[in-house]
């Protein structure tokens, strides 16, 4: 990672051999790349402190889940903290994964290696000390602990590698098995199966003197249905009959049944965020001082990556959220003296809102 070109000054002037030499092993070194460079994030046990020196390194550090479920895509922030904000005021990165696939996001002036790396496309300017790039880590698809590797280099950006220096860092992810997706199986309607109808047939037969009357009944089996007609013989005197059919059907009938299911939802408690009542912005413990540690909760609750309730004394105006602002202040704390007296008291029985997730960026 080489955000500024390398000028050798004449206290560093060499023999011919031994330059000659010292090219070969390093040809890094003898060309500008301001556009950053892979491979020294101390994943492969080399730091851009081969290149930079005389600086003081700063402070770096990952922000960013440490439990992900196979194939998940987790957000994180690599943070270069200066130490001397005045003199190193700008930085590059360079990060590496063991495993896993890292990806940029746009506008974070940012780009990935054919090696799969990620480093800068230019120097970051800093802002209140820090400068910041976001980005993204598909889990592998094996479950196990897996390690991020990050290098910052804090830079006075005077055009050459001295007055610059790195410092690394790593991270560790623990990623689990993803949780089964079970699908449910619906339950076959159950038919009411309808009996089969019954035909009645009635014969009345009148005979003139003598009455005779005679009645049948047939029960076809289904699905037929029909109307029988019975023809009855009598033998008297006049032979004169009349007949009448009376027929009755009982029709079919079919019942069904759907089963349904009743869902009901569980409301769950929104956390409620408190304010401790110290004066000293960023001073999340109240020890009377604001830590590099401190500094970068800050950062991530910001970002949107930890919650308000993680330090409470950084939201100085009780609004709910942490500003560029309020970091600064925080910073200004951290490099100086905390200030002495309690925080305004916020009114009772109000709460702070959950922070909504931004970028630090200009």
């Amino acid at each position: 990672m080489h955000p500024r070109a390398r000028s050798v000054g004449p206290r560093r002037l060499l023999a011919a051999p031994a330059l000659a030499l010292a090219l070969a092993i390093s040809p890094l070194a003898a060309r500008a790349l301001p556009n950053g460079i892979t491979g020294y994030s101390g994943k492969q046990n080399q730091t851009c402190n081969q290149c930079h020196v005389g600086g003081t390194a700063p402070d770096v550090s990952f922000v960013g889940p440490d439990t992900l479920a196979t194939n998940e895509v987790g957000t994180f922030q690599f943070v270069v903290t200066s130490k001397i904000p005045p003199v190193q005021d700008g930085a590059g990165f360079n990060v590496a994964a063991q495993a896993g696939t890292l990806a940029i996001i746009a506008g974070e002036g940012a780009r990935r290696a054919s090696d799969g790396e990620l480093t800068h496309t230019e120097p970051k300017e800093n802002e209140a000390g820090i400068a910041m790039w976001s980005f993204t880590w598909k889990a592998p698809t094996q479950p196990g602990m897996y390690r991020l590797f990050g290098a910052g280099n804090s830079v006075n950006q005077n055009g050459q590698s001295s007055g610059d220096r790195a410092r690394t860092t790593r991270f560790d992810v623990q990623v689990v098995a993803a949780a089964a997706t079970s699908t449910p199986t619906a339950s076959p309607t159950p038919t009411a199966t309808p009996p089969p109808p019954t035909t009645t047939a009635t014969a009345t037969s009148t005979l003139l003197p003598n009455t005779a009357t005679a009645t049948a009944s047939a029960t076809p089996p289904p699905p037929s249905t029909g109307t029988a007609t019975p023809t009855p013989t009598a033998i008297a005197e006049p032979p004169t009959a009349t007949a009448t059919i009376a027929s009755t059907s009982t029709p079919p009938s079919t019942a069904s049944a759907s089963p349904s299911a009743t869902h009901t939802a569980t409301e769950v408690p929104s956390p409620t965020a408190t304010v401790a009542p110290f004066g000293c912005v960023g001073d999340c413990n109240a020890d009377g001082r604001v830590s590099i540690n401190e500094l970068v909760t800050g950062v991530g609750i910001a970002l949107g990556t930890n919650p308000l309730a993680s330090c409470p004394a950084l939201d100085r105006d009780d609004n709910g959220r942490v500003t560029i602002a309020e970091l600064i202040a925080a910073v200004n704390n951290a490099l100086n003296t905390c200030p002495l007296g309690p925080r305004a008291a916020r009114p009772p029985g109000a709460q702070s809102a959950p922070p909504a997730p931004r970028r630090l960026s200009p």
